[in-house]
């Protein structure tokens, strides 16, 4: 098969499986140089903290840009991401103050952020990064797979190739962080010269921007509620664990890496077409997620059966606490392999969602809070995979109630049930270890 016959979804999938790959190459060069434990979690305070003011508004703008984009005319397209680019510089230039000025005053972290010198460097990788989530995406709506996969290249080789070259000149977490900033200045130029010029006009449309916001408001706000619990439990481990574990909760609260990466990808190809016609949609979404099912749940089983022997070998013997959190989090496969959202997306019932997620954050927070008084750094990973099986619950019974549209019409519930007691027990046995 050529680049040209590989599908929006294969190709969005392999973006994925390339970000997810650099990522954890990357995790693996700060714990196997000479940087300490606590460099290292500094390290990830430093992407945390970077995205802690961005990652609602962009994702809500992602998702706007999908579902909306396909209802709008031949010459709104035409503007539509030179107009959606300024909108996110203008945002992020405004949470770059915000990261400055509470970085700068210790407003909310109680760390000593000032003796590591990076604040300012967070800010300026906000301000480049952010934006250049719209590369892929423009790649998806404008069905360019070929140039999504090269893209995918790209976000895999470059960081590697940066950090390699920051950390030779100075092993420290300036120089990490002033890589990182290189890396999002190329990807901020590339975003320019490729998806911009290649789909868009330099024609900004103002008056797109507020019927737009309008439109992505209950988006942003889902968003937030939904993905926010990530940044709380950041925050929790920040404020009531000492420095070191910062890194060890990060490596380890991350779910499997094949499960986001697949659903995600299914979830983001499908969105537009939901929009109009679901019927079909659906159908297709039980085709994919039944095919997903069979590769995603033997790679989970073995993965949280191998990961307590993994973990230490990859990272080093500090990390094993990692591999546990890990177990926990792959848990979440259970809910992640449903997609129920894709109904409400795709009826633009986008106040239902934010409404459902707005319960999933606080009873995360709730049990977070609650349960690492027991299980300390695992109570808060358990919360999540509690609170995000409930808000999935509660999407398909709003389904039901509204539309008639039943689980079975998106998942395969026979192989889901049996997939998930061999899950279950293989985590038992990881517990053993």
């Amino acid at each position: 098969m050529s680049i040209r016959q590989i599908s929006n979804v294969n190709a969005l999938q392999f973006f994925q499986i390339c970000r997810f790959a650099g990522v954890l190459v990357l995790s693996i060069i700060f714990v196997k140089s000479s940087l300490t434990q606590e460099e290292v979690s500094y390290i990830e305070f430093f992407l945390y903290l970077s995205n802690l003011f961005a990652f609602f508004w962009s994702y809500g703008f992602k998702n706007s840009y999908l579902s909306y984009f396909p209802t709008t005319d031949k010459q709104t397209k035409e503007s539509f991401l030179s107009t959606l680019l300024l909108l996110y510089i203008g945002f992020a230039f405004a949470a770059a103050i915000v990261v400055y000025v509470i970085g700068k005053n210790q407003l909310i972290f109680t760390w000593d952020l000032e003796e590591i010198e990076f604040v300012h460097l967070a800010s300026i990788y906000l301000v480049l990064n952010t934006p250049t989530i719209l590369t892929e995406h423009s790649y998806i709506l404008f069905e360019d797979s070929k140039r999504l996969i090269q893209y995918a290249l790209l976000v895999f080789v470059l960081p590697i190739i940066v950090m390699i070259i920051a950390l030779s000149i100075e092993l420290s977490v300036s120089s990490v962080a002033v890589g990182f900033v290189v890396v999002a200045f190329l990807k901020f130029v590339y975003l320019l010269l490729f998806p911009v010029r290649l789909y868009s006009v330099l024609d900004v449309k103002l008056d797109l921007i507020k019927p737009y916001l309008i439109f992505s408001f209950p988006l942003i706000l889902q968003a937030l509620l939904g993905n926010g619990v990530e940044f709380i439990d950041g925050y929790l481990v920040q404020r009531f664990f000492p420095i070191e574990t910062f890194a060890i909760y990060r490596y380890g609260a991350r779910e499997l890496p094949f499960v986001v990466l697949f659903v995600g990808s299914v979830m983001t190809a499908l969105l537009p077409k939901a929009v109009n016609d679901l019927p079909e949609t659906l159908m297709r979404a039980k085709r994919e997620t039944t095919k997903l099912m069979h590769v995603l749940y033997p790679i989970s089983i073995l993965l949280i059966l191998v990961s307590p022997f993994i973990f230490p070998l990859v990272y080093d013997d500090s990390f094993k606490e990692s591999a546990y959190l890990f177990n926990i989090y792959a848990l979440i496969i259970t809910s992640r392999i449903l997609i129920p959202q894709l109904v409400m997306f795709g009826k633009h019932h986008n106040k239902g969602l934010a409404t459902i997620t707005c319960i999933e954050l606080i009873l995360n927070v709730g049990l977070s809070l609650f349960l690492m008084n027991y299980w300390g750094v695992r109570g808060i990973a358990v919360a999540s995979v509690i609170a995000f099986f409930a808000a999935k619950v509660m999407v398909m019974i709003f389904n039901y109630v509204a539309y008639k549209i039943t689980p079975s019409a998106y998942i395969d519930l026979r192989y889901y049930s049996i997939y998930n007691l061999g899950l279950f027990i293989s985590f038992y046995i990881s517990l053993q270890y």
